[in-house]
């Protein structure tokens, strides 16, 4: 298990709204999940791998959150983190 730290910048804090906003988009529109949350002020997830999983399956995953960070991001206004 690993903790990879998203794209979100730590000035967007924790709030059930953003914390839906990741649920949704990951579960309904990719149909996909991994733990996510905010500490130290970052955004972080929570990998962990099983013995079925291939590197695939964590590049997907990436290219995944990755897609969501940006969306949350254009939806709140603020500027993609670098």
């Amino acid at each position: 298990m690993v903790n990879v730290e998203l794209p979100l910048p730590g000035t967007i804090k924790y709030t059930p709204e953003i914390d839906l906003k990741f649920k949704e988009k990951l579960l309904y529109k990719y149909k996909a999940y991994a733990a996510h949350f905010y500490h130290n002020n970052r955004w972080w997830t929570r990998c962990s791998a099983q013995i079925w999983n291939e590197l695939e399956d964590f590049e997907k995953l990436g290219k995944i959150l990755s897609a969501v960070c940006a969306e949350i991001l254009e939806e709140l206004g603020e500027k993609q983190v670098s």
